[in-house]
């Protein structure tokens, strides 16, 4: 069975722990599509409506859906911006789809980020002025992780979702 995982939120919530530990835990038939990958190291491009990375989001779920059994997306993916992308998620994977946002406060982006060996790559401002406030899919029904979840236990609720 084909699954797809969404992890979404602000800069310095998580995101990108978690996902690389999902990929290590599920294994070789997972693969990664981190929007910073894609849209800032491959593509060096801006975000918006208009981001040439939608494209090659939509050409890489094609690819994923054909050759891996688990696809996992993270980023901030504005929920307007990326709207395409949920379109062809929901044609792709329908039901089999998992969704979770990092619901955090500012301050505690700001205490995580502050943690992480990535803590040079941008500043306090940046992160600030890429915020968005509870960006919520209405697309698929997301499961919220909040200051109170630790990383093994966001891992643990992905994990049973998958398996169920």
């Amino acid at each position: 069975m084909k699954q797809l995982i969404l992890i979404r939120g602000n800069s310095g919530s998580g995101k990108s722990t978690l996902a690389l530990q999902l990929q290590q835990k599920l294994g070789q038939k997972t693969i990664l599509l981190p929007q910073d990958t894609l849209r800032r190291l491959i593509l060096n491009a801006k975000d918006g409506y208009e981001t040439p990375t939608i494209p090659l989001y939509l050409t890489l779920l094609e690819h994923a859906y054909q050759h891996h059994d688990i696809v996992i997306i993270e980023g901030i993916l504005h929920r307007d911006w990326y709207a395409p992308l949920w379109d062809k998620i929901a044609e792709l994977y329908g039901d089999n789809a998992y969704a979770y946002y990092y619901d955090l406060p500012f301050q505690e982006t700001i205490r995580r980020h502050q943690t992480r060996d990535k803590v040079n790559d941008f500043s306090v401002s940046d992160m600030k002025r890429w915020w968005l406030e509870k960006d919520y899919l209405e697309r698929f029904s997301e499961t919220y992780f909040t200051s109170e979840h630790t990383l093994d236990e966001a891992m643990a609720i992905i994990l049973n979702d998958i398996k169920k």
